[in-house]
């Protein structure tokens, strides 16, 4: 694991799939841990997965992948 970084990237909290698919469509590799949650609307209850750390994602800095590049999600 020599030269790799991981960094922990803000998002948009419930974004953060989003913003992971713009970092990856970059070419930056990453990481949503994930959770289920249990919610319950008008007396129906469902499980459903939600970031692990709401607002964040996490993106590998890979070297080779060109120094200097700035991430950019919208």
């Amino acid at each position: 694991m020599s030269g790799r970084q991981w960094f922990a990237v803000q998002t948009k909290v419930r974004r953060e799939a989003e913003a992971l698919q713009q970092f990856e469509r970059q070419g930056f590799r990453g990481y949503l841990p994930l959770t289920l949650v249990r919610c319950s609307h008008a007396r129906k209850v469902s499980w459903q997965q939600r970031a692990f750390f709401p607002g964040f994602c996490f993106c590998i800095w890979l070297p080779m992948s060109g120094s200097g590049r700035a991430f950019a999600a919208r």
